[in-house]
């Protein structure tokens, strides 16, 4: 409406006289309206300026988007049961109120187990845009993504083998653990792909790396189908410490840069109590180094001072990224099969195997516990067909890449295909 009065007002002079009449009820006022037009060449000079001020306008008041991103990733401990930590009530009312007055534009959380506590964080972490997917296991997948950003796709893809058959007890088996991935509209015709995720923990060992090995394998290849080569940011707690084997099939399978190594020359610091940096922000190699402009912790919880609350048992880590102006397009998918990748498709295959081995080893052992047998047909049997399937899906794929096992094993001793 402003922009067409100023047209107006451009194009012609309007002159306004009032005019008084006299009628049985008394006097009255009316307005009589006259136009004159100035001329032609100043009408189109004016017409053409605005025309295309309105354009410009109209442009920057419906158009918005991001030229920078920050992302933080937070375990916040959430389970229902004994933790060494101060109870839920106390803690997660520190950490939406640390929320609310930040200025982190994407907050992956990992451990939100109840619907309760999902509720909670939503409600009072003040975000515009609140994800996360229901699930009938007892306390689901502890995943939440908030943003100031609207998602266009959003999917949940729960971990082919997640619990590790280590007892009733592992708090393994009763959650849903998996991936929850979005692509968020970031304006201007940009979005990104994004990727909460929760990898399995390392309670139960050697027999825990090799399921992480199986769950590395699905993410990298969730987010060639999701991702379809479209830039993408991965967040969360991997479970996965620096200069692991895990963490080295991570970086050379999904064929993405740890933040923690781009930009600034700081150290990162350690994530969880144990000493370890196992919480990581993971971005796809569309990004250049240099598209980490600054990273750091939050929710400290060393260093306090006596009697403080500690919110979770891990520390927070958040990253600043700088969006590229021009949109970078889809690549060919990230999950490519060269010789390194083979090398470690095999190594999956035999983690695999061994793992296989070692649940048939503990069901002869048990098998005189009572009830064990019922126990393990209902929580074993169909991750155990899960994982056969799984080893042949892998088998084909590196038999499709052409690296059959005796090629794989002549470049592991480090000959040429």
């Amino acid at each position: 409406m402003a922009l067409g009065a100023a047209v107006v007002a451009a194009v012609a002079v309007i002159e306004a006289e009032a005019v008084e009449t006299q009628g049985s009820a008394g006097s009255s006022v009316s307005w009589k309206f006259s136009i004159k037009r100035p001329a032609a060449s100043a009408t189109n000079g004016a017409l053409c300026f605005l025309f295309y001020l309105g354009i410009v306008l109209c442009f920057f008041s419906t158009v918005s988007f991001a030229k920078n991103l920050k992302i933080i990733t937070y375990n916040v401990a959430g389970a229902p049961v004994f933790m060494p930590l101060a109870p839920r009530a106390l803690r997660f009312p520190k950490i939406t109120q640390r929320l609310r007055r930040s200025d982190y534009d994407i907050v992956a959380l990992q451990e939100v187990w109840t619907k309760k506590d999902t509720r909670f964080f939503i409600n009072n972490s003040e975000y515009p845009y609140n994800y996360y997917f229901k699930n009938n296991i007892l306390f689901g997948n502890g995943l939440v993504v908030m943003s100031r950003y609207p998602a266009v796709k959003i999917r949940f893809f729960p971990f082919t083998v997640n619990d590790p058959f280590q007892g009733l007890f592992d708090p393994e088996i009763w959650a849903d653990k998996g991936i929850l991935a979005l692509r968020f509209d970031l304006g201007h015709g940009r979005s990104i792909d994004f990727y909460d995720i929760h990898i399995i923990s390392e309670i139960g060992g050697l027999y825990h790396t090799l399921l992480r090995y199986t769950q590395i394998y699905e993410l990298a290849w969730i987010i060639r189908e999701f991702s379809r080569g479209h830039p993408f940011i991965l967040a969360g707690d991997f479970n996965i410490p620096v200069g692991s084997p895990d963490y080295k099939i991570l970086i050379n399978l999904a064929k993405v840069r740890d933040t923690c190594l781009s930009g600034p020359a700081k150290p990162c610091a350690t994530t969880s109590n144990d000493g370890l940096r196992i919480d990581h922000i993971f971005i796809s190699r569309h990004f250049p180094e240099s598209s980490v402009i600054d990273r750091g912790n939050d929710f400290a919880v060393w260093g306090r001072a006596q009697g403080a609350i500690r919110t979770s048992d891990h520390q927070a880590y958040w990253v600043k990224l700088g969006i590229p102006e021009r949109y970078l397009g889809a690549r060919e998918p990230l999950v490519d099969l060269d010789r390194d990748s083979r090398i470690i498709l095999y190594e999956i295959r035999e983690s695999m195997r061994r793992y296989l081995k070692e649940i048939s080893r503990r069901a002869v052992a048990r098998q005189w516990i009572p009830l064990y047998n019922v126990y393990y047909s209902y929580f074993v049997s169909r991750r155990v067909i899960a994982l056969i399937n799984l080893d042949r899906e892998i088998y084909d794929l590196a038999q499709r890449a052409g690296g059959n096992k005796g090629k794989l094993r002549s470049s592991r001793a480090g000959k040429t295909d």
